[in-house]
């Protein structure tokens, strides 16, 4: 018996196309279910209904040329994006701040400040006169959501009144700037989510280029990884349309009696 050109072509596909294509043509050249059986009066054969074109196959390189990229949120694309327009964002607002107070009795750290916890601040202040400091953390927002890690809060904790936060808005210079002077207050009255995080660890071991490959078993014991915890909070539209210009912050600096 003869094969018929579908069959042939079939034939020809590697294993993988091949089982992707036989559902392709099974599908078009198999009947419509739940179809009347009414003479359209064309078919060959009475009391037959005509039956559509079967459209054409297409192999798995065809598909795969024809396939549109996926743009979803939160791709590793998108987080990168995300990323890099908040790291602009705040060394934007280090700038502004600085020229700012460029004739004030003030310094503004080059860098993110970390103290003896090894907790950061985006942005610290510091009084040339007793040296006494401030602290801002700045947070952008691509959408409606900040995370604020357990180290924040405990700093937000230990330096308020003089710890404040700042929601940066916008893709680009200049950022819409909202001051939070307490965020302890403002952030706590909103709902949020505790996300844990457990980071990865690493365990490099030296291995000398004269000995033998490493046998599996002589892996070192895995270290055991602390989670982290941070609060995702999702910043109402009110409190983010609720731009200050960057002068308000002199009210809380001299206001403090620096």
């Amino acid at each position: 018996m003869a094969e018929s050109p579908a069959l042939a072509e079939k034939a020809s596909l590697d294993p993988l196309e091949q089982v992707e294509d036989t559902i392709k043509i099974d599908a078009t050249e198999a009947p419509l279910l739940d179809q009347p059986s009414v003479n359209t009066g064309t078919s060959a054969q009475p009391g037959v209904p005509d039956l559509p074109e079967p459209s054409p196959t297409r192999t798995n390189s065809e598909l795969r040329c024809n396939r549109k990229p996926q743009n979803r949120p939160g791709t590793p694309g998108e987080q990168r994006q995300d990323h890099t327009t908040a790291r602009k964002a705040e060394v934007w607002l280090r700038e502004q701040i600085r020229q700012h107070l460029a004739e004030k009795p003030f310094n503004v750290d080059e860098g993110v400040h970390r103290d003896d916890e090894n907790r950061e601040s985006d942005i610290r202040i510091q009084a040339l006169g007793d040296g006494s400091d401030w602290h801002v953390e700045v947070k952008h927002l691509s959408g409606n959501l900040i995370y604020w890690s357990e180290l924040e809060i405990g700093k937000a904790k230990d330096h308020a009144p003089r710890y404040f936060m700042v929601l940066l808005s916008g893709e680009n210079e200049p950022f819409e700037i909202t001051w939070l002077w307490d965020p302890l207050e403002s952030l706590g009255e909103l709902p949020s989510h505790v996300e844990w995080i457990w980071q990865e660890v690493r365990k490099p071991l030296f291995h000398p280029p004269e000995d033998e490959w490493l046998e599996v078993g002589l892996a070192p014991e895995r270290p055991e990884a602390t989670p982290r915890r941070s609060h995702r909070i999702e910043i109402p539209n009110d409190l983010r349309k609720s731009p200050e210009p960057l002068q308000a912050l002199d009210v809380r600096l001299f206001d403090s009696g620096s």
